[in-house]
């Protein structure tokens, strides 16, 4: 289970990247502080839809 924290110290977030990405993922962005390069958000985006294996295999790639 992720923790629920919001704020991650540079070591924290290095030392667990998987459970970083599972916080974003459940709990939304998370804060990683770093006192000498400053404050870095983690959020998710949806890539939106998926592309078509089906289009790729007829056309020999992916329209967009």
């Amino acid at each position: 289970m992720p923790r629920k924290a919001k704020e991650w110290t540079v070591q924290e977030a290095g030392l667990d990247i998987k459970e970083l990405l599972e916080a974003v993922r459940s709990n939304g962005p998370q804060k990683i502080v770093d006192p000498v390069r400053g404050v870095f958000l983690v959020s998710q985006v949806d890539s939106g839809q998926k592309p078509s294996i089906v289009d790729f295999l007829v056309n020999g790639h992916i329209d967009e």
